[in-house]
This record gives structure tokens, C-alpha cells and sequence, in this order.
């Protein structure tokens, strides 16, 4: 693996092997980033021409993209009923390779998870350290521009799903962060810093695994919606982040949160206020 960072990138995709004989598949015109982790456990990251960076996310049975409801909907106090009625979209793939299915990729062997939050460069949707995150309309526009970050023959993004998310979750858990401390998805991790003028990747304590801002960036769209029966109505979900994002100094969070507020409860096609989201990388 050492062999290969920031080398020239694959002409196709290649099957390469990290320093424990792990598999980690690349896909054509992406490298080993020069920052990379020799092992998947650490985070193996690849990136595009764009310098778009992606982090390897192993997947050894499709029931590992399988929901945990164990991370339950935070919304009781209004009106949605924790856990039961969750789902994900029916158009939730948007990459137009209608053979991307969990068992695919547990047969390829995993995905890449955006190493950052997706974020503005000169109007280009990018994946890069220290940019302002973006920050779509609703969560339908979501679904539009992560299918609009990385396409070719080889790879395609999508707005990250509840089972991927999920599936980062185990990965990520119980290991060390950036700063030394160890990463708890369930249990909630404080930021004490001003949150004015957000910059992906900038926070060491919410960096693991190579993943950043899991727990201590934006909220973040997925797939995921619920029903509720008591409202009669459509709320997305929102992951990571922080609930409270008006705030402008200390607050703690959860990684694996699913949360709503009130202020978020316009389904899938209303201003869900400032909220941003994270694209998966699918390897043909």
C-alpha cells in the first residue's frame, strides 16, 4: 500500500491489497491518496482528479448494510413515533446502475464513504478539506447533486443511505479519533469551539478511521424518511451532526443520531434549513 500513495492513478478498476492482505477494490481514474492509512482498518482513502477524497468502507455480507434500529428516530416529542415507519426512499439510487443492490456490494466487497461532507468549490461539487460545506434546498435536491459529484464507467456517487450509514457507524466505533480519544458512535461527543464559519475536516476529535465530521459537523441527509401516524405526515431524517446547529458555541452530539426537529418536518421537497450530506462512492 506505502508503494502506491499518490501515485498515478488506475487506468481501471484494480484489486489491490492493504499492508494485512485486506482487499480494497479502486476504481478507475482514482489513486491512493498520499495521506492514506495503510490498512482499511485505519482508512484506506482514494481520490479523483478533482482531489475529491473517498475512504473505503468494507462490506463482508449484504446484512451488514442492513438498518440498526438500535440508533432510533429522536422525534417522539413531536409526533413521530421512534423507529417504527422508518424508511428509505424508493428512488434512492440515483446513480442509473440499477445492479447496485447490498448483496453487489457485498460481493465486491464494500464501498467509499465521502472522507468530507460535500462542499462548494467554484461551483463544483467536491469532497475536499477545508471548504464550506454545502448546503442543498431539500432533501429531493440532496438527492440530485450527490449523483452530480463523481460519474464515470467506473464509479458513481449517491447520497448515502441508511444501512451505509449505518455500516460506517460499526466500522468507525470503538476506534481511535485524530486526537486520541476514543470514538463512541452512541454516546455523545462535545465540541466546544464556535460553529461560525464551518470548515470540513477541520476538527480533530471528530476525525477517525480517515472520516471526518461524522458527529461534529452539519446534520446530514440520507435516504432515510418516516411516517408519521399522528401528524399524517412525511419527515426526513437527519444523521451525525448536531440538532441544535443554530448555536454558536459549545454542545455535544451523536454520531449515529437519527434526529428530527421541528423546524425539519417539511418531507422530503422543504427548506430543511442548514443541513448538509454525504455521498457514497459505488465501484463497478
Amino acid at each position: 500500500m506505502q508503494s502506491l500513495k499518490d501515485g498515478p492513478a488506475f487506468n481501471q478498476t484494480t484489486n489491490i491489497k492493504d499492508s494485512s492482505g485486506n482487499l480494497v477494490k479502486v476504481p478507475g481514474g482514482f489513486k491512493v491518496s498520499s495521506d492514506s492509512a495503510n490498512n482499511v482498518a485505519d482508512g484506506v482513502v482514494i481520490e479523483d482528479s478533482n482531489g475529491s477524497q473517498y475512504v473505503w468502507i468494507p462490506v463482508y455480507s449484504a446484512s451488514d448494510l442492513n438498518k440498526n434500529m438500535s440508533y432510533p428516530v429522536k422525534g417522539n416529542a413531536y409526533g413521530v413515533e421512534a423507529s417504527s415507519g422508518s424508511y428509505d426512499v424508493s428512488d434512492w439510487n440515483r446513480t442509473g446502475w440499477s445492479f447496485i443492490t447490498a448483496e453487489y456490494i457485498a460481493n465486491i466487497g464494500g464501498f467509499y464513504v465521502g472522507r468530507y461532507e460535500t462542499g462548494n468549490s467554484g461551483g463544483k461539487l467536491v469532497v475536499k478539506k477545508d471548504l464550506a460545506p454545502h448546503i442543498p434546498a431539500s432533501m429531493n435536491k440532496a438527492l440530485e447533486r450527490a449523483a452530480e459529484v463523481y460519474s464515470s464507467d467506473y464509479a458513481r456517487t449517491n447520497l448515502i443511505t441508511s444501512g451505509t450509514w449505518d455500516r460506517v457507524m460499526s466500522f468507525v466505533n470503538g476506534k481511535t479519533s485524530a486526537a486520541g480519544t476514543r470514538y463512541n458512535v452512541s454516546s455523545n461527543i462535545t465540541r466546544t469551539d464556535r460553529m461560525n464559519n464551518i470548515k470540513l475536516g477541520a476538527w480533530a476529535n471528530d476525525i477517525v478511521c480517515n472520516i471526518s465530521g461524522l458527529g461534529g459537523c452539519l446534520m446530514e441527509y440520507s435516504t432515510e424518511c418516516c411516517w408519521s401516524s399522528k401528524t399524517k405526515g412525511e419527515y426526513t431524517i437527519l444523521r451525525g451532526g448536531f440538532e441544535s446547529i443554530w448555536t454558536t458555541s459549545g454542545y455535544s452530539t451523536t454520531p449515529a443520531l437519527r434526529g428530527i426537529k421541528p423546524n425539519y418536518t417539511d418531507g422530503r421537497t422543504g427548506n430543511q434549513g442548514r443541513v448538509g450530506y454525504r455521498v457514497v462512492l459505488f465501484v463497478k
